[in-house]
């Protein structure tokens, strides 16, 4: 049976992934509507996603403190490894090379989290 949270997860991401196409294309199509309109409908892809975040922070809530205490190191791996990566690229960038677009650091996170899970489960085998 899938949790409530999974499922409210799973619902999240799906809706994200249906209203990110939607968004785009909408916002390609209406390049002489109002700014605040546009605005309205570049921003429609962070409720769902707001809504999955909500429901990961409900997973987290469920853990057991051991799980907890992965999940929290891994959270700290991905705040160290993203802040590393995003510094080292913001400085390149006084340097003249291209700098990380700002969409790409959510992203990041996820990946480095999923690299610090790793690494902590691994901890407390």
């Amino acid at each position: 049976m899938i949790k409530q949270y999974t499922r409210r997860l799973i619902i999240g991401m799906v809706a994200y992934l249906a209203i990110l196409p939607i968004s785009l294309v909408l916002l390609n199509q209406l390049e002489t509507v109002p700014t605040i309109i546009r605005l309205f409908i570049a921003l429609l892809p962070v409720a769902p996603a707001i809504f999955a975040m909500w429901a990961l922070m409900e997973y987290v809530r469920t853990l057991d403190e051991l799980q907890q205490r992965i999940q929290l190191e891994a959270f700290a791996w991905s705040l160290g490894a993203t802040g590393i990566v995003t510094f080292t690229l913001g400085f390149a960038g006084n340097a003249g090379l291209p700098t990380l677009d700002l969409i790409w650091v959510l992203p990041m996170i996820i990946v480095f989290w999923s690299m610090g899970q790793a690494i902590a489960r691994r901890r407390y085998e």
